[in-house]
């Protein structure tokens, strides 16, 4: 790091801990005249404060202040999106015990939404067991229409089966009957008919067959000679017609059938799926009351509050500029509004900030010590628990420039005593200095970008180089010698207000590199 950029923080250093230094200069200049008017005014109350160069051990360190917080809390609110009304609520400060209950709520809107939604989900479950019953009863006479198709085409291929494996053979085998019996008939009527002819002819005087008989056996034989014509006929029409018919009848019956089954079993499939359609959305709905219902439930649950863990009650409404919200018995309160916290108290731990010059010399586990601000005499050890990455940003609007970093700082043995809060002021170790050149932070000037010192009695300033350092005193790496004396005010100006400012000369007692 160049030499400017070192005595550019330490002026900036100096700058933040201006008040520190003009009341030690002040101090410095209080010792000299109290001296000097022990001295029987052997010395002049003008007489600039000096101070000198000394050798010893020295503490590097870096003290800010800090507040006390719990790294664990429950923030108790109003949870329910409705407004609810604090019945009861324990007062600020009291100490609970685990399971213990801290605030109790109202809310008439959340009972009568349970009592609403209660019966919207018994409502939704008859709908829901109806749809179900609807269901398997649709699904049986689906299965009854399909079943019924089943066997019409059952019946269909039987009927052509039975046609054509037994009752065409039968029926043809009955005309065939018909004609070999007709042509029979015929013959024997024929023969007969001839018989009683030739005889007569024989005896013509003695005919034994009257006219008459045989012109009854011309008749029957023309008889028998239509009769055979009628079952050569049937027998032409069966095979030329009724079988290709009855054929085709009993093909298009099986047709119909295939086409009737094929037709129920696409309604059964789309009056199913219209049912169990029906059945899932009851049951989405009634699922959706109860997973309703259930949630206002748990709302309802949440009108009572216990603590989790053993803690100190703390009234926070998480704004402290809204002093419009009370909390206190029949208070309304509003939807999701903070009310109290409940820190853990066995995580309290400290919160400082730490300027850019000086944070990389902070690390975790790094020593430290804690003055209490109501105690700060009793110094308490502890140690670095957290440095934060990126500076903070909160108000970085009233100074960009100014970077400023978070650090958690935790009690090696916590005091039992404490409340989230408190202030006190920690000081950060940051080395130990065996042996080191040291003098007051009050006897350093800068002067042209340089950092420099004026020796006693010649006033002139003397470049030093500056190394570590802590809230009063720098270690002198070069420059000085052990038992050098040097001004604590700068040459000219004596008054505590001029050792403190710029003269005008570009020469200021602001400046240093940091620790």
């Amino acid at each position: 790091m160049s030499e400017q950029k070192k005595n550019s923080r330490f002026l900036t250093f100096l700058r933040k801990r201006k008040w520190l230094i003009l009341g030690l200069a002040g101090l410095a200049v209080v010792v000299a005249i109290i001296m000097a008017m022990t001295s029987g005014g052997e010395e002049e109350l003008s007489q600039t404060p000096t101070a000198v160069v000394t050798r010893g051990p020295m503490l590097i360190s870096v003290t800010e202040g800090g507040d006390l917080e719990s790294e664990r809390r429950k923030i108790i609110s109003n949870e329910l999106s409705w407004p609810v009304i604090i019945r009861e609520v324990v007062e600020e400060g009291t100490v609970v015990k685990e399971g213990q209950t801290i605030i109790e709520f109202e809310c008439k809107e959340l009972l009568d939404a349970i009592v609403e939604e209660e019966l919207q989900t018994t409502t939704a479950k008859n709908s829901f067991e109806q749809a179900t019953q609807n269901f398997e009863l649709k699904k049986e006479e689906m299965d009854n229409k399909v079943l019924q198709a089943q066997r019409s085409l059952e019946e269909a291929e039987e009927d052509q089966n039975r046609y054509i494996k037994h009752e065409y053979p039968i029926l043809n085998f009955e005309k065939d009957s018909a004609v070999k019996s007709a042509e029979e008939d015929l013959a024997i009527a024929k023969n007969s008919l001839e018989s009683k002819q030739n005889i007569n002819q024989k005896m013509k005087e003695d005919s034994p067959y009257s006219a008459a008989e045989i012109r009854a056996d011309q008749l029957k034989v023309q008889r028998l000679e239509n009769t055979l014509r009628k079952s050569e006929l049937e027998k032409k029409k069966l095979d030329l017609y009724d079988h290709k018919r009855k054929l085709r009848d009993l093909e298009a019956a099986v047709s119909d059938a295939k086409l009737a089954l094929k037709r129920a079993k696409l309604e059964a499939q789309g009056q199913l799926l219209i049912s169990e359609a029906d059945v899932m959305a009851k049951k989405r709905t009634l699922d959706m009351r109860n997973k309703k219902l259930e949630e206002l439930r748990e709302d309802e649950k949440k009108l009572i509050v216990k603590a989790e863990q053993e803690g100190l009650v703390v009234y926070d409404t998480g704004n402290r500029r809204n002093t419009e919200i009370v909390i206190a018995k029949g208070e309304k309160i509003n939807p999701r509004q903070q009310l109290l916290m409940i820190p853990d108290m066995s995580t309290i731990q400290i919160k400082t900030k730490v300027y850019e010059a000086v944070i990389s010399k902070v690390k975790p586990d790094m020593e430290a010590f804690i003055r209490l601000d109501i105690a700060p005499n009793k110094p308490i050890k502890g140690k670095v628990k957290k440095v934060a990455v990126l500076p903070n940003t909160q108000n970085r609007w009233l100074n960009p420039d100014l970077k400023i970093f978070d650090v958690v700082v935790t009690f090696d043995e916590t005091p039992t005593d404490l409340k989230p809060g408190m202030t006190c002021q920690v000081e950060l170790i940051i080395d130990r200095l065996p042996d080191a050149v040291q003098i007051p932070i009050a006897s350093i000037f800068t002067l042209e970008d340089k950092i420099v010192c004026y020796r006693a009695g010649s006033n002139k300033p003397v470049e030093i180089k500056i190394g570590g350092m802590n809230d009063t005193q720098a270690q002198v790496v070069s420059g000085l010698a052990e038992g050098d004396e040097v001004l604590l005010v700068k040459p000219g100006s004596q008054s505590a207000k001029e050792n403190g400012e710029p003269n005008g000369d570009k020469t200021s007692t602001n400046g240093g590199p940091g620790v």
